[in-house]
C-alpha cells in the first residue's frame, strides 16, 4: 500500500497536473451551490422548529400552529407566538 502511495506521488511530482482557471471557476460555482443549499435547508428546519416541536410534543393544537408557523412564521412575531404555543404545557385531559 504505501508502494502505491510513493509511486503515485512521485508521479504527481514529476506530472503535475495542469489546473486551468476554468476548472476553479467551475470549481467555486459548485461549492457556492452546495453552500446555497445547506444553508436554504437549514433555514427550512428552523423556520418549522415550531411545527416539528408541536408534532414531537403530540401538542392538540398542531394544526392551528402548523398554519400560524406556515403563514406568518416569516414575522418575527409570528414565528416567536408559535414557538410559545408549541412549547406550553397542555393539560392532559382526565378520564372519568
Amino acid at each position: 500500500m504505501l508502494v502505491v502511495v510513493a509511486v503515485v506521488v512521485i508521479d504527481l511530482i514529476n506530472h503535475p497536473v495542469e489546473i486551468r482557471e476554468q476548472d476553479l471557476y467551475n470549481a467555486q460555482e459548485f461549492v457556492g451551490l452546495i453552500m446555497l443549499i445547506g444553508i436554504g435547508l437549514v433555514g427550512f428546519v428552523i423556520y418549522f422548529v415550531p411545527t416539528l416541536i408541536a408534532a414531537i410534543r403530540k401538542h392538540g393544537n398542531l394544526a392551528a400552529i402548523m398554519v400560524i408557523n406556515l403563514f406568518i412564521g416569516w414575522t418575527l412575531l409570528g414565528w416567536v407566538g408559535a414557538f410559545v404555543w408549541a412549547v406550553i404545557n397542555v393539560p392532559e385531559e382526565r378520564h372519568a
